[in-house]
C-alpha cells in the first residue's frame, strides 16, 4: 500500500523565528514555516498519488513567565494550514487547525517539582493526519523528584 522508493521529488522552504526576552521574567517567541514541494508523478506507479502529508504553512506564538523562585508558566498558540493527505488506503483532507496549550511548573523545595501540561485547551477535537485519531483536550499532571 506504499509507493516504491524511487522517482524524483523536490522540497524547499524556510523558517523565520523571533524571540524576545522582555525582562528577567517575561519572554515572547514566534515562528513561521513555509514548505513547498514538487513531485514528478509520472515516475511513480500508475494511479498512485504521492503527497508529503505536510501543511504548506505553520505558525507558533508563545509567551512565558519565570519567577525568581523557579516557577514557570508558558502559554502557546499553534496553527497549521489545511492540506491533503495520502498514505496507503488513507486519503483525504486535513483541515486547518489551531490549538492553545499551557504548561506550568513549580519547584517545591530543592528536590520536588510539580507540573501541569494542557494541550488543546479549547477541546477542538482535531485530527492531524487523515485516518488518525481525533485529538482533544489533554491534561497531564506530574510530580518529579531528583536525588
Amino acid at each position: 500500500l506504499s509507493s516504491g522508493n524511487f522517482g524524483e521529488a523536490r522540497e524547499w522552504g524556510g523558517e523565520l523565528g523571533v524571540g524576545m526576552q522582555l525582562d528577567r521574567a517575561l519572554r515572547w517567541d514566534a515562528n513561521y514555516t513555509y514548505y513547498g514541494f514538487a513531485i514528478n508523478q509520472a515516475e511513480f506507479y500508475a494511479g498512485d498519488t504521492l503527497l508529503p502529508n505536510t501543511p504548506r504553512h505553520t505558525a507558533n506564538l508563545s509567551g512565558s513567565w519565570t519567577s525568581p523562585q523557579g516557577a514557570r508558566v508558558r502559554a502557546a498558540w499553534r496553527w497549521e494550514d489545511a492540506h491533503r493527505w495520502h498514505a496507503g488506503v488513507w486519503q483525504g483532507f486535513v483541515p486547518s487547525s489551531g490549538s492553545i496549550d499551557l504548561n506550568a511548573s513549580a519547584p517545591a523545595g530543592e528536590r520536588l517539582t510539580f507540573s501541569l501540561s494542557a494541550t488543546d485547551l479549547l477541546d477542538q477535537k482535531r485530527y492531524h493526519m487523515y485516518g488518525g485519531s481525533i485529538v482533544g483536550r489533554r491534561i497531564l499532571i506530574g510530580v518529579s523528584w531528583k536525588r
